[in-house]
């Protein structure tokens, strides 16, 4: 008899493989006194791995913070020796000491050298 057709043979699938074996049985359960230390050692590694330290911040912005106090601190370490004695003078001699005493002249110099 001819050969059957193509068609219905390219329709047939193969027949499936043989099932694989079963897998081999899983251990059984730990014990009860061994099964909690198992989960709590998952429950110890998900906390480590959820909160990660955050990220330090950038040193540029610390820097420029820092960079800013000293901006205003250094003038006043390099002015007192300096600045002080001739500030205190001129001022008084360019003011009138007569309107102002020179005590509150002085103050005033002190103030706005810490400012």
């Amino acid at each position: 008899p001819p050969p059957p057709p193509p068609l219905p043979i390219a329709r047939i699938t193969p027949p499936p493989p043989p099932p694989p074996p079963p897998p081999p049985p899983l251990p059984p359960p730990p014990p009860p006194s061994k099964s909690p230390s198992a989960f709590v050692s998952t429950t110890e590694q998900l906390p480590r791995q959820a909160p990660p330290p955050p990220p330090p911040p950038p040193p540029l912005v610390v820097n420029d913070l820092v960079d800013n106090e000293p901006s205003w601190a250094k003038p006043l370490t390099l002015g007192p020796p300096t600045p002080p004695v001739p500030l205190s003078t001129t001022f008084d001699t360019t003011s009138q000491p007569s309107s102002i005493p020179p005590p509150s002249s002085l103050q005033n110099v002190v103030i706005s050298a810490s400012l």
